[in-house]
């Protein structure tokens, strides 16, 4: 029996796991065609929710990042936090894309 093992609340890590395990999967054909369709229409999933997340976050980086520069020096290390926040996001694209680069 197929069993779905990733929810909504996980992290992006945890979705790209779960990306990973399922097209590891699917290439080694561990599942039925009905299961595969399952299993394929998961994977749809945690992309459209990543996608919407990144579209989201994208529409607050520009006014996060002017906030912290008006702050000045006293919040660099948020500064820098916000900027692998980004650079995490912008590997989630490229991944969208379908460009997996390295991890």
């Amino acid at each position: 029996m197929l069993e779905i093992n990733w929810s909504h609340k996980e992290s992006f890590e945890k979705g790209m796991e779960r990306l990973d395990v399922i097209l590891q999967d699917l290439q080694e054909g561990e599942y039925s065609p009905k299961e595969s369709l399952t299993i394929i229409e998961e994977g749809v999933q945690i992309v459209r929710l990543w996608s919407r997340r990144l579209q989201q976050a994208e529409k607050k980086l520009p006014l996060l990042m002017s906030l912290i520069s008006e702050l000045g020096q006293g919040n660099k290390d948020l500064a820098e936090r916000l900027e692998r926040q980004e650079e995490k996001l912008e590997e989630l694209e490229a991944i969208l894309k379908g460009d997996r680069g390295e991890r």
